[in-house]
């Protein structure tokens, strides 16, 4: 018999319901109520609170539903906790059909990240058949396809990943270089096969650790839009093993010498004419050939263009000799773009013009996030629009082709796209809106002892540019209230380099009065103890005497103690053990006045180590 855990119970509810962003418990209440079941505001307070626990099985098998559809729950192992905590064991296999992803997830643990395949993908099969020859004839082969701006080297890196699962049992792994911080995209791929080294510090030491899981496994890993060999060269197996794919606008990456480079070029006209009979039908293509191949060579032949053309037909029902006017005019419109990125901009610009006002919007704001995808919840936060509203328009950009899928229910940007979105103008509004609403999702999580798995990998880039945003446009108070938390997150994330870099803009612009406990904080818990780890104690000893002072100078008792006790450490390996125990038994009477449980043991573990030493 399964004993209950109240406490446990309700230390998972606030956890999945964090998660799963319901910021009220009222919120996780409506939805709750959209399944069918309604419970007074105090019910719920009680079962966070682990005052009482629901007896029904198929009432916390709804609540799990729930949970899972707004990511609160992510696996098979998450509802078990919460069952087993109600005193109700395990779920079945048949209740595990209600959680289909989750059961899928669980029957395979080799992840599969690459995106989702675009519905009229054609052409190359040239170019796929020497991806598969290579990969048959060399299992851990390096691959790079290359060719301009909106050719198509994602969509086939996509249908390759696809077309090849079977061959990796170890999964697919898909990246984007040039949306994540190096040290965040080797802490992503070593997550993926189940090791977590975000407390390594060192570049180089997680980059060692991921080239050996790499070498160690059968796996296919795809590193999109490459700008610079720096980007990739660590990553690289360098043995026998896991496969790599990589795209690029660049061929001539001195690192793709290793490699066996496949230059994409556009489509030619039989291609064109093949592609718009999958879009359409081999009937409407073949009696329009002429006017496709007239639309395609006003397009440039590229194949990204020719699937935004394609949806306009679809969606508009516009004559095809109309949009051909439109799309020459608008070419010769776009002149003074560089070359490569003509033709499709005059596709992006008749899409564009078709959408509703709401719509240009909300497709403007996409540009103001970073990373790989962006979440619902993001943009409609950033568009202060309802979350089905936000979802809906997503959607209508999807159908456009301005916006594709991306995983786990989140949408990505072609980064041609990504530039076109930010030529509209997003708005400070959209920018301060997003920055509130990272500000209190990361805070609730913190303060919940847990960031997310979402916080932690997906939306880190899109978080720090927010922040970067805050400090450049000078919006002081949201900069230094999401500083706090933000620098929490990265201390987890071991984004030392990052840390740094912005711990010493922040001391640099927070010494006015308001922002001294920031001053203080960044001084002694940042810059200090990254020059502690390496290992520059003169320099650790420097900015937490100067935290020491601003704390002094704020009458401040927790920051004098936290100063003490790192100048405590720091004296301890300087071999200065007399002054080490002065100032950590200082630091020790202060944390006891203040009950501060966590610094008092951090304290006494300092102190225990000082007799074996003098």
């Amino acid at each position: 018999m399964t004993i209950k855990n109240p406490s446990q119970f309700g230390d998972l509810i606030k956890q999945y319901r964090l998660r799963a962003q319901f910021k009220t418990l009222i919120d996780l209440g409506d939805a709750l109520a959209e399944k069918g079941l309604v419970f007074e505001d105090s019910t719920l307070s009680k079962w966070q609170a682990g005052n009482r626990i629901p007896y029904e099985r198929d009432v916390l098998l709804t609540l799990a539903e729930v949970l899972a559809h707004h990511g609160g729950i992510s696996s098979i192992k998450d509802i078990n906790l919460l069952l087993e905590s109600a005193g109700q064991g395990y779920i079945t296999d048949d209740e595990s059909e209600r959680f289909p992803s989750l059961r899928k997830e669980s029957e395979s643990q080799a992840p599969f990240q690459a995106p989702w395949l675009t519905p009229y993908f054609s052409g190359r099969e040239v170019e796929i058949k020497q991806i598969y020859e290579h990969i048959m004839k060399n299992p851990s082969a390096f691959i790079i396809l290359c060719g301009p701006g909106g050719v198509g080297k994602t969509t086939l890196a996509i249908s390759a990943a696809h077309s090849l699962k079977s061959r990796f049992p170890d999964g697919i792994i898909w990246s984007r270089t040039d949306a994540v911080d190096p040290m965040s995209l080797l802490a992503k791929i070593a997550l993926s096969f189940g090791t977590d080294i975000s407390s390594i510090k060192d570049y180089d030491s997680r980059a060692d650790i991921v080239r050996s899981l790499l070498s160690n496994k059968k796996a296919l890993v795809v590193f999109d839009n490459v700008q610079s060999s720096a980007e990739i060269r660590p990553l690289l197996p360098g043995g026998s093993g896991s496969a790599i794919i990589a795209t690029s606008r660049n061929s001539a990456l001195e690192i793709f010498s290793e490699g066996i480079v496949i230059n994409l070029k556009p489509f030619n006209s039989d291609e064109t004419v093949t592609f718009f009979s999958r879009c359409f039908s081999s009937d409407w293509a073949s009696r329009n050939g002429i006017e496709l191949k007239k639309l395609s060579s006003a397009l440039g032949n590229l194949p990204l263009a020719l699937n935004i053309i394609a949806k306009k037909i679809l969606l508009s029902g516009e004559p095809l000799e109309n949009i051909i006017i439109s799309t020459e005019k608008k070419r010769s419109i776009l002149q003074t773009l560089r070359v490569e990125d003509i033709d499709v901009r005059s596709s992006f610009e008749l899409s564009y013009n078709i959408l509703t006002e709401e719509e240009k919007r909300v497709f403007s704001s996409l540009s103001i996030f970073e990373g790989t995808d962006i979440s619902t919840l993001s943009v409609a936060a950033a568009n202060e629009l309802p979350i089905p509203q936000a979802s809906q328009i997503l959607e209508t950009l999807v159908q456009k082709s301005l916006v594709e899928y991306s995983l786990d229910g989140r949408y990505r940007l072609h980064p041609l796209l990504k530039l076109f979105a930010g030529e509209k103008s997003p708005t400070k509004k959209m920018h301060l809106s997003a920055a509130r609403y990272f500000y209190t999702r990361i805070k609730d999580e913190y303060e919940a002892g847990n960031f997310s798995l979402d916080t932690r990998q997906k939306d880190l880039e899109s978080i720090l540019a927010i922040l970067k945003w805050c400090y450049e446009k000078r919006e002081r108070k949201m900069f230094f209230d999401l500083w706090f938390y933000v620098s929490k997150l990265l201390m987890i994330q071991g984004m030392w380099k990052e840390l740094e870099k912005t711990g010493r803009v922040v001391y640099e612009n927070s010494s006015v009065i308001p922002y001294q406990k920031i001053n203080a904080d960044c001084c002694i818990n940042i810059l200090s103890r990254i020059a502690f780890w390496k290992g520059d104690l003169f320099e650790a000893r420097d900015w937490a005497q100067k935290g020491l002072k601003i704390a002094q100078t704020m009458h401040h008792e927790y920051f004098i103690a936290e100063a003490e006790n790192q100048l405590g450490n720091i004296a301890f390996h300087e071999s200065k053990y007399s002054e080490a125990e002065t100032l950590l038994e200082s630091a020790l009477e202060i944390f006891k006045k203040l009950g501060a449980k966590p610094q008092i043991a951090k304290s006494l573990l300092y102190l225990a180590q000082i007799p074996y030493r003098k």
